[in-house]
């Protein structure tokens, strides 16, 4: 595992924990001044679902800005969701939700805090308030961002959002709810759909701020269920910018954010208190039969590179570490947690894995200068090397990338660098555009020519008819030109690709027949086709063929290396 399990920056800590029961825990981050001393503690309740992954870099961004104004914070993923433990088709998922906001704010208050306020946005918004309107304690602050008035209408809208992904793909069976990434089973599209915020029967903070878009027309239910005097309400002009956009765009609200900090530093005391913040980076439990063992830690050079190791008792030392990589500027569970799944399930098969950030993407460290959540850096070059390095002593090191677009191709680079031993990469855009930004360093990307993009505008077709026709008469120009040099020196390539990435791994058949040929003929090259997978993996059809198809390629390892017998020296 990584030496480091903190990250410190500009004065403040962030400390990866585990927290709530043992048989079931919560994964969290405290993020609090280096010096200890701070004003009060802020529970960090996030949106739900897609929303989540939307929203992350917003809480993150928010925890360390609080922590920076004197405030403990504690952002953390409800049961079921993110990194904790259980599934997020499990039963009872209200009641584990609430259940959750309830076991961080214990975690807040046993650091020795003194005042403590709950900060919540959209679905978040709406279990922080119902989980203190339950209470017997009142606390300090508590700030409804953007709040979920009715749970009905939060399934409602992103069911017409997720409508056009899911025309052309195997659905959910009849009764379950599908939205972008997640689908509810019905008995939890029926515990969303119970959930609204109303009249407490005694107030659940001293004070309270209700965020609205200005977008959008004020819920009179929420107007009745919030009113009285120590309610303030307040308008945010750019929340549109987070939620009304593909999770690619999406971009921190700064006016919202701002308004949170700015009321949470204005109307608490500045005197402060010692606290001590005790985390645990290690969380032992037992999930659908396996016993497991998941520690986070840091890597690299620098020791920035946030990971989740998942093992078991049974971890088999002949098989390959496998590496998830988180996709584009998301964290490292993958789409719907399909990463944490097959992590989880692979745990019980004998793999042991790790689910890594690139650098300035998901809870990961940035290098000097760089970009946060820019997708392909050129640091990405580098990031996945060291991992395979700290997990492996070999040449090669002994593990298997695995990765979807743009981490998808952040695996095969590795392999072309001899880092890893397979990369398994899904719907990676092997043909990029023109002006792109992304940085020449990266060879599996090939820019089209900008002649065929400005034909492509009004003959698609005929544009990729001259591109493939290109490809032939220069051979470099072949989406997998820089996949034979890999599998020449001895790296395997698995490579899955939906209905609307398919064009890229199959190129024409005479380049195939003759540069190709070498690459077709090998044992270590594969490419297999997932209908349902939509390019990013948001329906849950395509989640499920992607998973299935990953599962058995390391079936298949698994089953060479344990007939093989095979044990390879400088294993980690």
């Amino acid at each position: 595992m990584g030496e480091r399990v903190e990250l410190r920056h500009d004065g403040i800590v962030e400390a990866p924990t585990w927290f709530g029961p043992a048989e079931r825990p919560l994964f969290g981050w405290f993020v609090y001044p280096e010096d200890t001393q701070v004003r009060g503690g802020v529970v960090l309740c996030q949106p739900l679902a897609e929303e989540g992954n939307m929203a992350y870099r917003t809480f993150r961004m928010l925890s360390q800005r609080l922590a920076q104004e004197g405030f403990l914070t504690l952002r953390f993923d409800y049961d079921g969701t993110g990194d904790s433990a259980g599934s997020f088709e499990d039963d009872d998922r209200a009641q584990a939700w609430l259940a959750s906001v309830d076991h961080a704010l214990d975690a807040v208050r046993a650091c020795g805090v003194d005042r403590v306020s709950v900060v919540g946005m959209r679905l978040g918004a709406t279990l922080a308030h119902t989980a203190l309107a339950r209470s017997s304690t009142t606390i300090e602050h508590l700030v409804l961002w953007d709040p979920v008035a009715m749970g009905r209408a939060f399934l409602r809208e992103w069911q017409m959002v997720h409508a056009a992904w899911i025309a052309d793909v195997d659905r959910a069976p009849e009764g379950w709810v599908e939205t972008p990434s997640y689908r509810f089973t019905p008995e939890a599209a029926a515990d969303v759909r119970s959930l609204s915020i109303r009249s407490a029967e005694t107030p659940v903070a001293e004070r309270m701020l209700v965020l609205t878009r200005n977008d959008r027309k004020k819920d009179a239910r929420l107007e009745k269920a919030v009113a009285g005097e120590n309610v303030e309400w307040a308008e945010v002009d750019d929340q549109a910018n987070l939620l009304d956009v593909p999770t690619i765009s999406a971009a921190v609200p700064q006016a919202g954010l701002y308004r949170v900090v700015e009321e949470l530093t204005t109307t608490t005391p500045r005197t402060t208190t010692a606290v001590s913040v005790e985390t645990q980076p290690t969380a032992r439990w037992v999930e659908a039969g396996v016993d497991l063992e998941e520690s986070a830690g840091f890597f690299g050079r620098d020791g920035i590179l946030f990971a989740m190791q998942t093992a078991s008792p049974t971890t088999d030392s002949r098989l390959p570490v496998v590496l998830y990589l988180n996709i584009a500027a998301e964290r490292h569970v993958g789409e719907g947690r399909s990463w944490l799944t097959l992590a989880r399930r692979g745990a019980g098969q004998g793999f042991r894995s790790l689910r890594a950030d690139h650098s300035g993407a998901g809870d990961s460290g940035l290098h000097p200068g760089q970009q946060i959540d820019r997708v392909c850096d050129a640091y990405w070059l580098q990031d996945v090397p060291e991992l395979a390095a700290e997990l492996s002593a070999l040449p090669r090191p002994d593990v298997v990338g695995v990765g979807l677009c743009s981490s998808g191709a952040s695996a095969l680079e590795a392999l072309q660098r001899d880092a890893l031993r397979e990369a398994v990469a899904i719907n990676v855009p092997f043909t990029i555009r023109a002006g792109s930004s992304t940085p020449r360093e990266w060879s599996v990307f090939h820019r089209r020519a900008r002649s065929l993009e400005n034909l492509a505008v009004r003959h698609r077709r005929i544009a990729q008819v001259i591109g493939r026709a290109w490809s032939v008469l220069d051979p470099r120009r072949a989406s997998l030109w820089t996949l034979r040099h890999a599998v020449r020196r001895g790296g395997d390539v698995t490579l899955i690709a939906g209905d609307d990435d398919s064009l890229d791994v199959r190129p024409p058949r005479l380049w195939s027949a003759t540069w190709g040929r070498s690459l077709w003929s090998s044992d270590r090259f594969r490419v297999l086709h997932a209908k349902n997978a939509d390019h990013s993996l948001r329906v849950s059809s395509g989640q499920d063929e992607a998973m299935r198809i990953i599962g058995d390629r390391l079936d298949a390892i698994a089953a060479t290396r344990r007939e093989n017998a095979v044990e390879p020296a400088g294993s980690r």
